[in-house]
């Protein structure tokens, strides 16, 4: 949770799952934010670290090393 985040000066990457109690805050952090930002929707309800335990975890995994490495 928080406020949207105003920087236009750094990406921003948004990862949730469609049916964890945070969906929708982060939705609307994210849509909120200013660009350039990134929403990554994955089906499930795990949150946080618990998304490293479902059957995408490899392409999370990838996606948020992709991320960090620009």
């Amino acid at each position: 949770g928080g406020p949207a985040i105003e920087s236009t000066s750094i990406d921003k990457y948004f990862i949730v799952s469609k049916e964890e109690r945070l969906y929708d805050t982060v939705k609307s952090i994210y849509e909120h934010s200013a660009d350039p930002k990134i929403l990554k929707v994955y089906d499930g309800s795990a949150h946080a670290q618990h998304m490293f335990k479902e059957t995408y975890a490899e392409e999370f995994t990838e996606l948020i090393l992709e991320f960090i490495e620009g």
